[in-house]
């Protein structure tokens, strides 16, 4: 399969996924430029996290990676200078496509998390990583994840990378408008049903100013 293909395959996934949101979506985000007004449901965002960690596992078999990763306040007054982030992640066997990825998003609601608001699977968790969320991932790792990257071989070697006050630009370029509120997402890799990478990450969108 061609890399080329998988990204293919990955965005058409995402398109999938959103696709009974999609003409609701647009016309609040079309109503909202026309009008140049804020809408109070969704339309065009912007992200900033709070949390991130790895997530729990049984006492008898830690995931074998670790993520440690403390995000500066968000500043509503500054909202396009992004987020700092200070930490480390290790990844003792690494992350490519061989693997697949999934990603579950619980939504806060009524002072609960509601659980599988969304449920995303991707052929290559490397690339569902890099093309998805491109800031992070090259904050992460230091690797290219622009648009010419997207069609190269994604590959994360084993190792423990630093993340020494990092900014961060919450950037989703296959989802240009979302639903407002407060999200986690958790993000794994498996492999023969072994999870590789357990991961989480917390955060709220709010209207793009």
């Amino acid at each position: 399969m061609t890399m080329l293909y998988r990204g293919e395959m990955v965005c058409a996934q995402l398109t999938r996924a959103l696709f009974k949101m999609r003409y609701m979506l647009l016309y609040l985000t079309f109503t909202s430029v026309g009008s140049k007004r804020i809408n109070s449901f969704a339309g065009p965002f912007t992200v900033y996290g709070t949390k991130f960690g790895v997530c729990d596992s049984p006492p008898d078999k830690p995931w074998p990676s670790q993520v440690y990763l403390r995000p500066t306040h968000f500043n509503p007054a500054k909202p396009n200078d992004g987020q700092i982030l200070t930490g480390n992640v290790t990844m003792p066997e690494g992350l490519n496509d061989t693997r697949p990825g999934h990603a579950r998003v619980d939504i806060w609601s009524n002072n609960q998390w509601k659980k599988n608001a969304f449920i995303f699977n991707f052929p290559g968790a490397c690339t569902a990583l890099r093309n998805n969320i491109p800031n992070f991932f090259a904050a992460l790792f230091d690797l290219p994840s622009g648009p010419s990257s997207w069609n190269t071989p994604c590959n994360v070697k084993p190792g423990t990378y630093i993340v020494d006050h990092k900014r961060v630009f919450w950037t989703y370029p296959n989802v240009p408008v979302f639903v407002y509120g407060t999200y986690r997402i958790t993000i794994t890799a498996t492999e023969l049903e072994k999870v590789v990478i357990c991961m989480f990450g917390e955060g709220t969108i709010v209207p793009r100013l």
